[in-house]
């Protein structure tokens, strides 16, 4: 949804895929990232800001300067109860 969204409004400037080979949206011409999603580390902005696909968040927003800006971390679960679908944790932003 985040690439999707980004590449929409022409934000997206670069790519680097999990071998950590970087490309730019030029690179790409004629082939779908949003299809490619699970091959892509991280994605560069136009205003130089990088989100990073990890496991510890699940996503990372960094400034140009390599500064956390926050994260996310994606939670899900099957839980009868629907405790962890309740609890959510937030992210924390630093300045």
């Amino acid at each position: 949804m985040i690439l999707r969204s980004l590449l929409k409004n022409d934000e997206v400037i670069a790519f680097t895929d999990k071998k950590n080979k970087s490309s730019t949206l030029i690179d790409w011409e004629g082939l779908d990232p949003v299809a490619e999603i699970n091959e892509i580390r991280s994605i560069t902005t136009k205003n130089g800001s990088i989100i990073v696909f990890s496991s510890e968040p699940d996503i990372k927003l960094l400034n140009k300067e390599g500064e956390v800006l926050g994260g996310v971390e994606i939670k899900a679960g099957l839980d009868p109860a629907g405790a962890l679908e309740k609890v959510f944790g937030g992210f924390v932003v630093q300045s």
